[in-house]
């Protein structure tokens, strides 16, 4: 409901009415200046506002947060049942009666599903962005409107500091706005999340809430997460090849699973380029209602695909030809036989959580099992089993996770990195000819640049290429000791005590 002038409703108090003194083209007339004063609030006062929205608090009293909210002349009526909505129409119209305010009804709407509000579309399901038609910014009055847009909606956008960080750089009194491809590349990533639609969903009161946090070396973030009912949880996605050319082109295998039920689904591919891989992980594989999807670096955030790439890859070569030109028509099979596999951490087959039934095989068709009773209620009974085991499966989940957790703890050993300490960096390479095994894994010295983040370069760079920082991830870092040092100490001709003792602490 939208009230009808707005802050015209408000009284101005006499004595502070010269306040509000303002002049007109046709007051200027024989030297005269005719002055006007505002006897209701006028748009434009600094303190308009928050008086309004003062009054119509008073208003609503206690309905507001109940039944109700408001924003500025702009209320909002919501109920779970349309009897229920018109009930508290009653109530909230009353006290707008009672306050002799008056509505704007062409602007007013009733009854409705789903709502347009402040730029965003909200229904029972959650809340959704409206799509909105941007240019590139021309100056650095155009980039504050466009940023300031963005921040509005920020929410919505993963990774938001990130992506706009090219941005605000130009922002920096330091610097000329110099538009170039950086810049050209965050506005259009900001631009296609503003117009895509990912929604959020309500805040429930009764839903357990997790808060995720995140940081890098310019920029941080949170979100309050809420697991909807959703028959997947997280979800990890990884592109595993390349495989030999198969007879219908296919080279590579994506895959997604499920960490709540263990499903997985695959999916083979020509290309692994980022297109052709996007448009596989949105189709193929259903994720757009997760919670959260995994397909980053390192490949330990990401253990349950990379084990299951490693269980998928032995039964692949249990069934591929001698030629391994079949394997993408053995790969639907494979993956079948995982998701009807019954893992001792959840108890039940990845199949009968995601579908609530078990999978019908050749022998359950040829001789089918027909129960003695069905009930009247059968796809309801279903629906309730099927919870009810997601529900034990997730249970018997976190008690495996802690089990597994407790026997890592009591074998890790953390390790903290300073500034300027020296380190090996973990980079694996391949040579035509050469073994792989017997190639060095690791090289350096590299220098710790950073007490926040683990970027490092070389100390002794090679003649022929320059000085190049990087940011690497913990698990590929070790503490660095000269060959010479190390080789004196396995000869017992140098005591341990002449290197310091490196503090222990989690690492991020």
């Amino acid at each position: 409901m939208d009230l009808r002038s707005g802050y015209w409703h408000i009284e101005v108090d006499e004595k502070d009415s010269e306040k509000t003194v303002f002049i007109t083209p046709d007051g200027l007339c024989l030297r005269l200046v005719m002055l006007y004063e505002f006897r209701v609030m006028p748009s434009g006062l600094c303190n308009a506002p928050a008086t309004f929205e003062r009054m119509i608090d008073s208003v609503l009293g206690s309905l507001k947060w109940n039944m109700g909210l408001c924003y500025l002349d702009d209320i909002v009526v919501y109920a779970p049942t349309f009897e229920e909505h018109i009930l508290r129409l009653q109530l909230v119209l009353r006290c707008i009666q009672k306050a002799g305010l008056s509505l704007n009804h062409k602007k007013c709407l009733f009854g409705s599903r789903k709502m347009k509000i402040f730029g965003h579309l909200v229904d029972a399901n959650g809340i959704i962005q409206i799509q909105i038609k941007l240019k590139p910014p021309k100056n650095i009055s155009e980039l504050r409107i466009f940023l300031g847009l963005c921040s509005y909606y920020r929410r919505f956008i993963e990774n938001f500091a990130d992506k706009a960080r090219s941005l605000h750089d130009l922002l920096k009194t330091e610097k000329q706005f110099n538009w170039d491809a950086a810049q050209e590349k965050a506005f259009e990533v900001l631009k296609t999340a503003l117009i895509s639609e990912p929604v959020l969903g309500h805040f429930d009161e009764s839903a357990d809430t997790h808060l995720h946090t995140d940081a890098s070396g310019h920029g941080i973030g949170a979100v309050l997460l809420q697991i909807q009912k959703k028959p997947f949880y997280n979800v990890g996605v990884d592109l595993f090849g390349r495989f030999p050319v198969s007879k219908d082109g296919n080279r590579w295998k994506i895959v997604c699973t499920d960490y709540m039920t263990r499903h997985a689904t695959t999916n083979a591919i020509p290309d692994g380029g980022a297109i052709e891989t996007t448009n596989n992980k949105r189709d193929k594989c259903s994720v757009r209602n997760c919670a959260q999807i995994y397909n980053g670096l390192p490949f330990q955030t990401n253990g349950l695909t990379e084990r299951f790439n490693k269980t998928l890859g032995d039964m692949l070569s249990m069934y591929t030809g001698v030629e391994q030109k079949d394997w993408d028509q053995v790969l639907p099979y494979v993956t079948f036989a995982n998701n009807t596999a019954k893992p001792e951490a959840i108890g039940y087959t990845p199949f009968f959580l995601v579908h609530a039934r078990e999978a019908e095989t050749y022998i359950g068709a040829v001789l089918p099992y027909l129960p003695d009773e069905i009930s009247d209620d059968y796809v309801g009974e279903l629906v309730t089993r099927a919870e009810e085991a997601r529900q034990l499966s997730r249970s018997r989940l976190l008690q495996s996770q802690a089990k597994d957790r407790r026997l890592y703890d009591q074998k890790h050993t953390p390790v903290l990195y300073q500034k300027d300490d020296l380190v090996w960096v973990f980079t694996p390479i391949r040579k035509v000819g050469i073994s792989e095994k017997l190639l060095k894994r690791y090289f350096g010295p590299y220098k710790k640049l950073s007490e926040v983040t683990h970027e490092v370069e070389p100390v002794d760079p090679s003649p022929r290429s320059r000085k190049v920082k990087d940011i690497v991830h913990v698990i590929r870092m070790k503490p660095y000791l000269d060959p010479e040092e190390q080789h004196s100490i396995l000869l017992g001709n140098t005591s341990r005590d002449r290197f310091p003792s490196r503090t222990r602490a989690e690492t991020s």
